[in-house]
């Protein structure tokens, strides 16, 4: 099995996690964070469908994906990357001399308040990833919002929340 979280990144993951007490109706208990978390990288980083999950993980693709919209809506993710980019500020890794702002637009088949009619896609439903990156391509802000939305309205309010990492 292919370690995808280090100790070192799970003791600055870990904490940032919502914590659960076991129901009190019973049903079977939950399964590892740690396992969980290391399922959602794999799918993550490999842009593969959550029911290719392999077993090893001993984990199963809908827990994985359940686990990733709790994570989502109690804004996990966030509270990770700002975490994350804390010490590369402090070690003075970043490199906002120059950035690189760029977006691309995503079907949302399922709607939502993040999203808008494409206008690249026959006005179906879509959002559109907005991200900076510094010199060295290391995420500095990543935003969703909905696919009609123009690129240039997210611009200084993403170059304003730069201030706070560098």
């Amino acid at each position: 099995m292919i370690e995808l979280i280090s100790d070192q990144l799970w003791s600055t993951v870990g904490p940032l996690l919502p914590k659960h007490r076991r129901s009190p109706k019973g049903g079977a208990p939950r399964k590892d964070d740690r396992r969980c978390l290391e399922g959602i990288m794999f799918v993550l980083r490999g842009g593969i469908p959550w029911r290719m999950l392999p077993r090893e993980f001993g984990i199963s693709p809908s827990t994985c994906w359940r686990r990733f919209h709790e994570w989502s809506a109690a804004g996990v993710w966030d509270r990770v990357h700002k975490q994350l980019l804390k010490p590369l500020a402090e070690a003075n890794v970043l490199d906002t001399d120059r950035v690189v702002i760029d977006s691309a637009s995503v079907r949302a088949l399922l709607g939502g308040d993040h999203t808008g009619p494409n206008p690249t896609d026959r006005s179906k439903n879509g959002c559109k990833r907005h991200i900076i990156c510094d010199a060295n391509g290391i995420p500095l802000v990543i935003q969703t919002g909905p696919a009609n939305q123009r690129d240039e309205e997210m611009v200084e309010p993403m170059l304003k929340t730069i201030s706070a990492h560098a």
